[in-house]
């Protein structure tokens, strides 16, 4: 598991950046200060660090003003259950889903976000089950407009026939 950080080359290259090629002529790097960034072949640039969003280790001194996002993705166990969804806590936002993949019951969690503490407070909130989803993916369908009309129609029609059929009972009487 990383943690990749996304960046714009514009900016990379504004900030002093030098691009570069690596020794096997396979892929493309800029370089900035001591720090080298990957450029991949449709021009996105990223830097794939390796901690974990619990940081257990202090990230890489980067500008914040270059860190366009940040994405982050782990797949656990299902010791507990949790809502599957949507979950967002200030600038993070996270997908938890079933991780299809896994011949094991396993969830998967991708964060995004531009805070790095806004997205481990989130993993952490989704890890321990104290955060509800703003995007219940488990929660009940609502039905579409037109077949929710249909039946409020149907429903309103079925009231007026019976409050007539009353009527004409109560002046035949």
């Amino acid at each position: 598991m990383s943690i990749r950080f996304h960046f714009d080359l514009a900016d990379l290259k504004n900030a002093g950046g030098v691009m570069g090629k690596s020794p096997n002529n396979l892929s493309q790097h800029i370089r900035l200060s001591d720090i080298e960034i990957n450029v991949s072949d449709q021009g996105h640039t990223y830097l794939d660090w390796s901690g974990d969003l619990p940081l257990t280790e202090s990230p890489p001194k980067l500008d914040p003003k270059l860190v366009k996002n940040i994405t982050y993705y782990a797949s656990f166990r299902v010791v507990a259950t949790r809502r599957t969804g949507e979950y967002v806590y200030r600038s993070a936002t996270a997908i938890l889903d079933h991780d299809h993949f896994s011949k094991e019951e396993r969830y998967s969690l991708h964060v995004a976000g531009t805070d790095l503490n806004d997205m481990r407070q989130l993993y952490r909130d989704v890890r321990e089950g104290c955060i509800w989803p703003v995007v219940d993916y488990e929660g009940e369908m609502v039905p579409p407009p037109a077949r929710h009309l249909r039946q409020l129609l149907a429903e309103g029609w079925a009231i007026i026939r019976r409050d007539l059929n009353e009527r004409f009972r109560n002046a035949k009487a």
